[in-house]
């Protein structure tokens, strides 16, 4: 067996080793303990409606379903399919699939180090940064901003390190893809991954500062191959999932932007990356202090030697990673899973300073930097968790048994008598919790074999509306009490109580009781008269 397979198995070892451990915490106190939340139920649903159409079945069902149906996140939906594809209709299935975009993420910070480092050390190096939290919440989150966000920070590196002047079509082929990858995993937050990437490249192409103005154009010659393959590869991507991502971006930054936009004056956002609360300290903890004194620390050394190609590389990356934090400061929206878009360039950027002084110092003391790695791993495992969860099942009580009470009821008023909204079942839900409609749809499907559909209300604007398509349901559920108490800032909250004096007041509906605490309220048509 060759040393780079070697090298491979290592990293594939800890790649799922790590994820058990996470799976294993999430199965008892998170995630996989609770029914799924948002944004997981939509991605988890969209993967499983596909499999169940046979979508799945051939690479000719794949394509047509994408572009029949451009999904609002690929990698989640891919990801989902393939769960369920190899391991089943089981809820934890995508969660265990999700393995592969660790094992991704561990082999490009590996390569990361590589640049500076010897493997064994490189290794090393890789297996720290499994301690890292938002490298934790990537089996335990099924949201594509982490998988999204390491390919985007792979990107950024590639695009800045490569020569383009000795270019191999084999490199050529692979930066293409991964920049295109890396955009259209997650389309809807392009207004970043775009912009900075383009940024990066033309750090990497052009290198300004190193190469005069008068020889840029025979730069941008050089790197006429990647070029001409990003937009061969990313071309058919915008034409298929601009659409859908603009509109959404549109809706979330403008039209909902009251709702969506985080409170806090310019301090909080601008230290929300890297100390905030819900931000930087829940994602990164202390490692966002390591990596800031390593990047500073090597910035410092390499300022005499920065016209070396390694050197003027790595501090561009740095850079940046700093134009990037900036960008993220100034976003109306601020939560840990788009602040990954920072997140994982920060983390590389913390390798590969971290690689080059140890590369300094086994020049000085040769074998140094395997002892000093071997150190920062046990210091590491000592000091950090080896797993960690983000979402506590505590925080959503009954949530698994109210969601089966509920499927139950489904099933059993739906047995015998056609739904109101045929071809299939309805059901409405006055707010987002205890149970998501997309949650709901799934176990239907997962548990009693049903396909219903289920729609959310609380983004009405007028009561009107919310009544109107409340009637319109089959089931309607309105929320019990911790329920009442989340997103309590959507539109159509104001509106919950009369609507469900108007389904009360109605001879055509009824209270089905759900055996569970703290109850919601389900509502069932009677008939369709």
């Amino acid at each position: 067996m060759s040393a780079r397979a070697q090298r491979l198995i290592c990293l594939g070892v800890l790649a799922i080793v790590s994820a058990a451990l996470n799976l294993s915490l999430s199965a008892r106190e998170g995630t996989l303990a609770m029914p799924p939340i948002y944004d997981d139920a939509n991605y988890l649903l969209d993967g499983y409606l596909r499999v169940l159409r046979g979508d799945a079945t051939s690479l000719f069902n794949l394509v047509a379903s994408i572009i029949a149906d451009p999904p609002h996140a690929p990698l989640s939906t891919l990801t989902s399919m393939l769960g369920y594809s190899l391991l089943g209709p089981h809820v934890w299935s995508p969660y265990l699939v999700s393995t592969w975009i660790v094992l991704v993420f561990l082999a490009s910070v590996y390569y990361v180090a590589r640049s500076a480092l010897a493997p064994l050390p490189s290794i090393l190096l890789a297996a720290c940064t499994l301690f890292i939290p938002v490298v934790q919440f990537i089996t335990t989150e099924f949201r594509p901003d982490f998988g999204a966000s390491a390919l985007f920070a792979l990107s950024l590196y590639l695009l800045i390190s490569t020569d383009y002047a000795g270019i191999s079509l084999r490199r050529a082929i692979g930066i293409a893809l991964v920049a295109a990858a890396a955009i259209t995993a997650k389309p809807s937050v392009f207004m970043i991954t775009l912009p900075v990437t383009g940024l990066a490249a033309l750090i990497g192409i052009l290198r300004p500062g190193l190469v005069p103005r008068k020889e840029f154009w025979s730069s941008v010659r050089t790197a006429r191959l990647p070029l001409v393959l990003f937009v061969i590869a990313f071309v058919p991507c915008v034409i298929l999932f601009s659409p859908r991502a603009v509109s959404y971006a549109y809706r979330i930054l403008i039209v909902d932007r009251h709702i969506w936009a985080t409170e806090g004056d310019a301090l909080y956002h601008w230290t929300f990356n890297s100390i905030g609360r819900n931000g930087g300290a829940h994602a990164l903890r202390g490692f966002f202090f390591v990596g800031l004194v390593a990047v500073v620390v090597d910035a410092v050394l390499s300022r005499k030697t920065w016209r070396e190609p390694q050197a003027y590389r790595a501090l561009a990356y740095y850079f940046v990673v700093v134009v990037l934090y900036c960008l993220m400061s100034i976003s109306t929206e601020q939560t840990f899973f788009i602040s990954s878009l920072f997140f994982f360039p920060f983390i590389f950027a913390m390798v590969l300073a971290l690689a080059r002084l140890l590369r300094r110092l086994a020049d000085q003391l040769p074998k140094a930097d395997v002892a000093v790695a071997i150190s920062l791993v046990v210091i590491t495992a000592f000091a950090s968790p080896a797993a960690r969860i983000s979402q506590l099942s505590r925080n959503f009580p009954n949530a698994g048994r109210i969601l089966d009470g509920i499927t139950a009821v489904i099933a059993r008023e739906a047995a015998g008598k056609p739904g109101c909204s045929l071809p299939q079942p309805v059901i409405s839900m006055l707010t987002p919790y205890p149970v998501t409609p997309e949650t709901t749809m799934l176990f239907a499907g997962l548990n009693h074999g049903m396909a219903i559909r289920g729609y959310g209300l609380a983004g009405a604007r007028t009561q009107e509306e919310m009544v109107e398509r409340a009637l319109k349901s089959d089931f309607v559920l309105a929320p019990n009490k911790w329920g009442s108490e989340m997103h309590t800032n959507l539109p159509g909250v104001p509106f919950i109580e009369a609507t469900k004096a108007r389904l009360a007041a109605d001879p055509t509906w009824k209270i089905v009781p759900i055996d569970a605490p703290d109850p919601p309220t389900l509502y069932v048509r009677k008939s369709c008269s």
